[in-house]
């Protein structure tokens, strides 16, 4: 049997791996800008809305949490350009 807090251990998972992959690609990917990952958060709200009643919970979950690491990876990189 999942402990009970599951949902929120995956939900932190999932998030920092987002979180990862984006500092991962702003690293190495020259091509990759605010424009790509605003494409990716994009990407990632249509696919939140997308078939939505036919969701599992996990995948319910893994789009709040890949949205939320996008949101914020974003911030982060719009304050770092500011200073």
């Amino acid at each position: 049997m999942a402990p009970p807090n599951w949902h929120k251990q995956k939900y932190a998972e999932i998030y920092e791996a987002t979180c990862a992959m984006v500092r991962h690609r702003r690293r190495s990917d020259p091509a990759f800008t605010m424009d790509s990952l605003r494409g990716l958060l994009r990407t990632a709200y249509a696919g939140e809305a997308d078939g939505w009643p036919g969701k599992t919970t996990i995948e319910t979950l893994s789009d709040s949490a890949t949205i939320a690491a996008y949101e914020a990876m974003l911030h982060q990189w719009q304050e770092e350009m500011e200073q």
